[in-house]
């Protein structure tokens, strides 16, 4: 069995994928335009040289009820130019609860058979640990009181492309707005969800190739390219048909670039091949500009060796 380097690339808010001069994936060549700006110059780029406009001496992010949340209008906007991908989940656990969303059924779901399913890792909101949603709408057969939106975002966008990710990076950051990015919402610290923010979901942003033939800097042979919603389980395919071996999470549904990644990145192979954080070869990412930009050891080595590590990147 082959050892390989990894060519990590997630297409995340932080890294997204790709490896030099290797091939985009379909969803990284749909990038955000002049055009779409000039139409609603919400999601217009953002100037490095100064401080996000408007914004200057705010010291904090606008929340759903203060002065300056986008109207329903602007989200509606905002939604026409995302091509209908922006999101406005509840709790799944408010269908337990009397009201609009109550159903039976669902909440039955969610009381039992749920753990024995992705539902969690396929759900646009949730996230697996409790604490940062703040405990204000669980799943219970007699439940007290409202289910409230508690730590949850308030929209999600379902990104699909890379410029799903610089429309929402823009929009945020132009109306100073809280952003998180999440997959499956594997952070036990928090950091996949967050109230009143805008939330990036990767999830789908699947792609997993393997390279032969790959240079760049001191390296030569095979790499993997992966997308930035590729989960472990996913490396693990590839590792089986191919017949190498690559570093990825240990827990299968894992998101394989990200945070865990930017985070350090432990494996079982962490004491034979290292960290996460040390295999990327090439790394190509929505910046908070929302550029998209490739980095490496000979193109913006300063932000390649910052994602690489820097701490948790959501």
């Amino acid at each position: 069995m082959r050892l390989l380097k990894v060519l990590v690339a997630t297409l995340n808010l932080i890294p997204g994928l790709v490896g030099g001069t290797t091939a985009n994936f379909d969803f990284e060549d749909v990038q955000l335009t002049e055009d779409v700006i000039t139409l609603f110059p919400d999601v217009g780029f953002g100037d490095t040289s100064i401080a996000a406009r408007g914004h200057e001496s705010a010291r904090c992010k606008i929340r759903p009820g203060d002065i300056g949340w986008p109207s329903r209008a602007e989200w509606a906007a905002f939604n026409k130019t995302l091509g209908g991908n922006l999101l406005h989940p509840v709790p799944p656990e408010s269908a337990c609860y009397p009201g609009l969303y109550h159903n039976e059924t669902q909440c039955d779901f969610l009381l039992g058979p749920v753990t024995q399913t992705r539902f969690y890792l396929d759900d646009p909101l949730t996230v697996l640990t409790t604490w940062p949603e703040g405990d204000t709408c669980l799943a219970d057969p007699d439940p007290q009181g409202n289910c409230t939106h508690g730590g949850f975002p308030e929209y999600v966008v379902n990104a699909t492309t890379v410029r799903d990710i610089q429309l929402a990076v823009n929009f945020a950051r132009n109306r100073n707005l809280r952003l998180n990015i999440k997959n499956t919402g594997h952070d036990f610290v928090g950091r996949s969800t967050g109230y009143g923010s805008l939330s990036v979901w990767t999830h789908y942003l699947k792609g997993i190739d393997l390279i032969s033939g790959y240079s760049i800097g001191e390296y030569q042979g095979t790499a993997v390219k992966i997308g930035g919603g590729v989960e472990a389980f996913e490396g693990y395919n590839l590792m089986a048909a191919s017949n190498i071996t690559f570093v990825v999470p240990g827990a299968f549904t894992v998101g394989a670039a990200g945070g865990w990644l930017a985070g350090g990145g432990h494996s079982g192979l962490t004491s034979l091949l290292g960290l996460g954080s040390d295999q990327p070869l090439s790394i190509n990412v929505v910046t908070a500009d929302g550029k998209f930009v490739t980095a490496d050891v000979n193109t913006k080595d300063d932000l390649f060796f910052a994602l690489r590590g820097g701490g948790g990147s959501k």
